[in-house]
């Protein structure tokens, strides 16, 4: 088995969360605030797990290093960039705020996947990637930079420029849960849909 890449983990909380109406990283989803699960699921995995955000005081009382955006506006590539920059590790795990149902399994696997790869994202059952929940390394700076520059902010304009390993959801069936790994929370339905899934 390749030697694991020593990994640091980044959420991204920069998201407007217009279509729920609030915050959705601050929702009380059985129990706990949204944006506790990706710290949890990260942090059996690396001790260095950061928050990306430009409202770092609403999470100080979680104790987790909050990071802002070094490019407003610029989408989930610029958390992306901001991640790989303020790193301190070669590799760092990306993980939207919303993903809950996200397992440390998945994580493990997505860092043994991408040893050697400059990029290692799962696609999901329907055969969707999933660039919110993969693994990046520091090298892909200077691609994504052009990629703001052109205002080109979705992440997949990435996987084609520098070397990308995808991990088909066939790959990882059999790890509990992962038909639902990538359940986002976009609206209050996905909302009543996940809470139930946890009751």
């Amino acid at each position: 088995m390749p030697v694991k890449p020593c990994v640091s983990a980044f959420i991204q909380a920069g998201g407007k969360s217009q279509r729920m109406g609030q915050n959705k990283a601050l929702l009380n989803l059985a129990g706990r605030k949204l944006i506790e699960y990706p710290i949890k699921s990260l942090s059996s995995i690396t001790p260095y797990v950061s928050i990306i955000t430009n409202t770092p005081e609403l999470y100080s009382d979680l104790k987790v290093t909050s990071y802002p955006d070094l490019r407003l506006d610029c989408g989930p590539l610029g958390g992306i960039y901001s991640a790989l920059h303020y790193s301190t590790t070669d590799y760092i795990l990306t993980l939207a705020c919303d993903m809950p149902l996200v397992s440390s399994k998945l994580l493990l696997f997505l860092i043994e996947q991408g040893n050697n790869y400059q990029v290692c994202v799962p696609m999901d059952k329907d055969k969707q990637l999933q660039p919110l929940c993969a693994l990046y390394h520091k090298s892909c700076q200077e691609n994504i930079l052009a990629l703001l520059d052109q205002k080109k902010f979705a992440p997949k304009n990435l996987f084609s420029l520098v070397k990308t390993k995808i991990v088909f959801f066939k790959d990882f069936i059999d790890l509990p849960g992962a038909e639902h790994f990538f359940t986002n929370i976009n609206t209050p339905t996905d909302f009543d849909l996940v809470s139930h899934y946890l009751s």
